[in-house]
């Protein structure tokens, strides 16, 4: 009887255990989900206006053409750092964004 109830117990433990894997890579799988989404609405809308996110290209666009594309509360370059990072990673092009401040420091 005694081994009866050491192996039910122990059974439960392994299931909690297993499932407490899954849930912790479920989380892990929700994180990468969401960052990738971040940015769906912004690289949908960079391939309908005709730029490529193929490895290698690089994509050159002025501060106010990109705030048109790709809206933000900050209306400033360094607002696309993490997009700009993500592309780079994940895509391998590089997003170059030119403001008229930035305009005259490039020339």
């Amino acid at each position: 009887m005694f081994e009866y109830m050491f192996s039910l117990v122990t059974d439960e433990f392994r299931v909690v255990g297993e499932g407490q894997e899954t849930q912790h890579s479920k989380e892990q799988n929700k994180v990468e989900k969401s960052v990738k989404g971040k940015y769906i609405r912004d690289l949908e809308a960079l391939r309908d206006n005709g730029y490529s996110l193929t490895s290698g290209s690089n994509i050159e666009i002025s501060l106010q053409d990109i705030l048109k594309i790709c809206p933000r509360d900050r209306r400033r370059v360094d607002a696309y750092n993490s997009l700009k990072a993500y592309l780079n990673e994940e895509f391998g092009c590089t997003l170059c964004i030119t403001s008229q401040k930035t305009k005259g420091k490039e020339d």
